[in-house]
């Protein structure tokens, strides 16, 4: 590209970093991966410790995304390390909020709370609604996953004011989808029809937020009774999970279709999907 024939290696090193973030959304892993790696190797030549740890985050991103959960802290905690070196708050508390992310996947969950109570602390020191509404969207994941449905809803939705405030899309996106988990978990499925519907409209189309928006979709108008618009977004999730090799998408689509075989009377369609599952 254009990048490469001027020889200017922060601007090739943003585009690669650019396109990994495309490829990420769209979960090709490797390519992400590949591009990830270029970004990085050429924020090293240039002696960019920011660009350098924004990298090394993504590269944690990669391989949380396929369950490497151990090298993902590694990556993390490398990056923290860039992040500290020169004084960057912003990063460290993204980074921060990514660890804290690990961390509650392995059940470590008061190593998850330690990370999100300091990266709140320095976003608040440095009025940073965009860091906020990440920790904060964070938090409201971690609550759902510690039986705490009421305080989550609380905190995604605090978490989509500041990303608002912040005119941060992606992080609208991101409080949203998990105000509409947890909106389905204290028993509200209009309010969650209402924002998952609005998540799957914004995101961009075959992204990993808008399958998930529908697989969740289809099992809130499940629960209103709406058993064909439920069958319709479970079949696009699935479909889209499939095509895309998101095995753990594709298994909760399977399973999300099973139940909704069973609610129609359709056994022998629930037990394929089952067995496939």
């Amino acid at each position: 590209g254009i990048a490469r024939q001027v020889g200017d290696l922060a601007l090739r090193a943003r585009v690669l970093d650019l396109l990994g973030r495309l490829e990420l959304a769209r979960v090709q892993l490797d390519e992400a991966e590949r591009l990830f790696a270029e970004a990085r190797s050429l924020r090293g030549i240039a002696g960019d410790r920011a660009g350098e740890a924004a990298s090394l985050l993504h590269l944690a991103e990669v391989a949380a995304a396929r369950g490497e959960h151990e090298a993902a802290l590694q990556f993390q905690e490398r990056a923290l390390r860039r992040a500290e070196e020169i004084g960057d708050g912003g990063i460290g508390t993204r980074v921060r909020v990514e660890i804290a992310g690990v961390h509650a996947r392995l059940a470590n969950f008061d190593e998850a709370r330690t990370q999100l109570d300091r990266a709140l602390a320095d976003a608040a020191t440095m009025r940073d609604e965009g860091g906020a509404s990440r920790a904060l969207t964070r938090l409201g994941r971690l609550l759902l996953a510690t039986g705490k449905p009421g305080e989550a809803v609380a905190r995604f939705e605090a978490a989509r004011e500041k990303a608002r405030a912040a005119t941060f899309h992606d992080g609208v996106l991101a409080a949203e989808l998990g105000l509409g988990r947890a909106l389905l978990a204290v028993g509200d499925p209009e309010g969650a029809k209402e924002v998952l519907t609005r998540v799957r409209d914004s995101a961009g189309k075959g992204e990993g937020r808008q399958l998930e928006a529908q697989r969740l979709l289809g099992g809130c108008l499940r629960t209103l009774g709406e058993f064909a618009a439920a069958r319709a977004e479970t079949e696009a999730a699935l479909a889209a999970a499939a095509r895309q090799g998101q095995a753990g998408l594709e298994l909760e689509a399977l399973v999300d279709r099973a139940e909704l075989a069973m609610d129609l009377g359709a056994f022998d369609a629930a037990a394929e999907d089952l067995e496939r599952a």
